[in-house]
This record gives structure tokens, C-alpha cells and sequence, in this order.
């Protein structure tokens, strides 16, 4: 695949904690699920003999990052909107280590912008 800049010569970042799994199901969510399938096959066993297998996806990813989180209603949220090319997944950890699971990043072919809206008191992020 060739790189091509458009904008950016080179940005690129990385996600951490996105691999999550639900203790109580005792199954990966959604987002992971979501995130695996961009990288490797995934097969699903009813239990019945019934395998349904999904295979990894090459579609375009758009990223929307949030840089100021603390916004409140009435100021400006400034968004990072860019297409992404995901180059490295790195999950697990020894035995005594706490879990990694950090997805890499550099921006992709195509349009990017900074996004700026004023909030307002439904868009404010609470922790």
C-alpha cells in the first residue's frame, strides 16, 4: 500500500484500554469485538455445530477525538476528525503484569479537520 500525504505529512497516536471484556457475560463487548475484526477472522460456535465465521474487515476507520474533554456548555469542544489506518495491536502481559491492550495508529489517505461546536449541557462529558 503506498502513503500518500494530504494535509498532515505524518501524525499517528495510540488508544489505550480498548480490548474490554464484561465479567458478569463473560464476553468481549461490542467495541472489541469491533475493533478485533479489523485484524483477524472471527468465528462464532453456536454450540450446535453451527459455525458462522466473519471475516476481517479492510474498511476505511474514522477517528473523532475529543481534545478538550472538559468543555462545558456554552465553550467550544475541539475535535480531531481524521481517517486512520490501525498498525498495531498489542494485547497481553505476563503473569504478574497488569493487561495491555493499546491499538496504534497513523492517519490514512483522505480528509481530516479540526471540528470545533460550541456545547451544549446535553454534549457535557462528565466522569
Amino acid at each position: 500500500m503506498s502513503y500518500i500525504p494530504d494535509g498532515f505529512n505524518d501524525i499517528s497516536g495510540s488508544l489505550n484500554g480498548l480490548l474490554r471484556y464484561n465479567d458478569e457475560t463473560k464476553e468481549l463487548e461490542t467495541v472489541t469485538l469491533s475493533i478485533l475484526g479489523y485484524f483477524i477472522n472471527q468465528v462464532t460456535d453456536d454450540g450446535e455445530g453451527v459455525y458462522v465465521e466473519t471475516v476481517a474487515s479492510n474498511e476505511k476507520v474514522l477517528l473523532m477525538i475529543l481534545l478538550n474533554k472538559d468543555a462545558a456548555a456554552t465553550e467550544i469542544q475541539n475535535w480531531l476528525i481524521l481517517p486512520v489506518i490501525f498498525t498495531q495491536l498489542a494485547s497481553g502481559a505476563a503473569n504478574k503484569d497488569a493487561q495491555k491492550r493499546d491499538l496504534s495508529w497513523k492517519k490514512g489517505i483522505g480528509y481530516a479537520s479540526i471540528y470545533r461546536r460550541t456545547a451544549f449541557a446535553a454534549d457535557v462529558i462528565s466522569e
